[in-house]
């Protein structure tokens, strides 16, 4: 988180605008499909700290596995998500690789979901502005 807080601390000394999130990806890692966390990983508390900044935004994407899988759920993460929600904070994500079998497959799944790669929403037609008729 050190160094998250240094980058964030050098974009702001600058004209840049950073939309900041806290990095929950560091913690998680690739938990979600086996691998250890890395010793260095940062606590949920520390992500619950970044959640504090004034900078912070919300929280970044969450590994579906975490959420959905009732053996890899992880509750500390969800509960990480609710304070977000409770401090108007967004949580960004998109299910990256979740299928829609997979999506409906997991316990506590809505029976119809929507995946980065297909969408059961039909595309409306662009709308083209009309111009000024002047009268």
């Amino acid at each position: 988180m050190r160094a998250s807080r240094f980058f964030l601390d050098e974009l702001l000394a600058t004209p840049v605008k950073p939309l900041f999130v806290t990095p929950t990806m560091c913690y998680t890692q690739n938990r979600g499909i086996g691998f250890p966390a890395s010793p260095n990983a940062p606590s949920i508390d520390d992500l619950r700290d970044s959640l504090t900044w004034p900078e912070t935004k919300g929280i970044e994407e969450i590994s579906p596995e975490l959420m959905l899988y009732q053996n890899q759920r992880d509750r500390a993460l969800l509960s990480l998500m609710e304070e977000a929600l409770d401090m108007g904070k967004v949580i960004q994500g998109h299910s990256a690789g979740m299928t829609d079998e997979k999506i409906t497959n997991a316990p506590g799944s809505p029976p119809e979901s929507c995946t980065t790669t297909r969408s059961s929403t039909p595309r409306r037609p662009a709308v083209k502005p009309s111009s000024a008729s002047g009268s």
